[in-house]
């Protein structure tokens, strides 16, 4: 018998908001684009741009898709 352990990968969605900014997602604007924390409250400033709470943080991580704005 052989025992396997399964690696639950977690996935790191990176920010939208500047090509090659590799910090990790916090915020959503309505549009769906995510942005690191510097970016989303600069985004705030010219569209609705808000926080990802941790249970949808979670939800990206595991792959899976949150609700729209």
């Amino acid at each position: 018998m052989t025992n396997t352990i399964e690696e639950t990968k977690r996935i790191v969605p990176k920010c939208d908001g500047e090509a090659g900014c590799d910090k990790p997602v916090t915020h959503l604007d309505t549009a769906g684009f995510g942005y690191c924390t510097d970016h989303g409250i600069w985004r705030r400033q010219y569209e609705p741009c808000r926080k990802l709470t941790p249970a949808e943080l979670n939800r990206l991580a595991r792959g899976q898709q949150i609700e729209k704005y």
